[in-house]
């Protein structure tokens, strides 16, 4: 008899879940969902980025294509139009001493540090959004005598700083294009 008893006491201690392993089954699935949402909030975020890049390579693919349709020997302006129906004058006037033209980095890249604003040699170029919004781009190029026949066209293009809901700034690595222009 005891021995019966002993086997149903043990039976009904083994039936369902305690309290305790209940909420750590809780506390783990929480810490999993926790994990997985940070994870989409990365890919939101870098999927944004990823898109202000694109558009900034887009815009200075734009620009050294439009400084690439004068031939070399030519000193043209060119014009640019942005959705907004701001024109920006591309001056393709080359100079083999450096100016003018924003200053280039060690690297080639153009120096977004300081602002350079020179007319036909710098201008803010802006994509048009949903709901009537714009998204700025900081444009300079810099165009470089390398031959009486050739010229090197350096664009360089960043974002500007945008303030987001939560008030932070939102920051985007410049992008610098090259092409080589001839006649």
């Amino acid at each position: 008899m005891i021995r019966i008893r002993r086997e149903i006491l043990n039976r009904t201690s083994e039936h369902g879940l305690t309290l305790i392993e209940l909420m750590f089954a809780m506390v783990v699935l929480t810490v999993g969902m926790a994990g997985a949402l940070s994870l989409m909030m990365y890919a939101l975020n870098s999927n944004n980025r990823n898109r202000m890049d694109t558009n900034a390579t887009s815009v200075a693919v734009l620009f050294l294509r439009q400084t690439s349709t004068v031939p070399a020997f030519q000193n043209l302006t060119v014009t640019v139009t942005d959705c907004a129906g701001t024109s920006i004058s591309i001056n393709t006037t080359a100079n083999s001493v450096g100016t003018p033209g924003p200053a280039l980095l060690s690297s080639g890249n153009v120096d977004f540090t300081n602002n350079y604003t020179t007319a036909g040699y710098s201008g803010t170029y802006q994509i048009c959004k949903a709901n009537g919004q714009f998204s700025s781009y900081d444009v300079r190029w810099k165009v470089t005598t390398i031959t009486a026949y050739a010229k090197l066209i350096t664009v360089g293009v960043v974002k500007k700083g945008e303030v987001g809901n939560n008030g932070s700034t939102f920051y985007a690595m410049p992008v610098t294009v090259r092409g080589i222009a001839g006649s």
